[in-house]
């Protein structure tokens, strides 16, 4: 199921328009198991706002997907918000949200011009 950030709402999510594919692909007879995210986005290096990050958990804990949260370009940053983790936003909303299932994604090989070389990575 794919979805699109809004660049004229500074690469914002349309989350009415992921919940209606969500459902959709599940009267289709498609299971989804998961969304994944990339935060920072790869190559203009836009950040999500905190309050699209919260939607998203939100969304995945209600309709029980796993959140694969790629943050490997979070070093590569090329405007004025900053980067959140997802795993801290998910602290953030406290216990009701201990059992929630994120996968976050980091390296080792991404830096802060992007470059490439020995790979090394790890997730959690």
């Amino acid at each position: 199921i794919g979805y699109f950030m809004d660049e004229g709402k500074g690469w914002a999510l349309d989350m009415d328009e992921l919940e209606t594919k969500i459902k959709r692909a599940r009267a289709e007879g498609i299971n989804p198991k998961a969304l994944v995210i990339i935060n920072p986005g790869n190559p203009v290096g836009n950040c999500l706002a905190y309050e699209d990050i919260e939607a998203l958990v939100r969304l995945c804990k209600r309709e029980r997907l796993v959140l694969l949260a790629d943050e490997v370009y979070q070093e590569n940053i090329y405007q004025d918000r900053p980067f959140v983790s997802v795993k801290k936003v998910v602290r953030d909303l406290g216990p009701d949200f201990d059992g929630f299932e994120v996968v976050s994604f980091h390296s080792t090989s991404k830096g802060i011009i992007g470059e490439c070389g020995r790979r090394g990575g790890y997730m959690e």
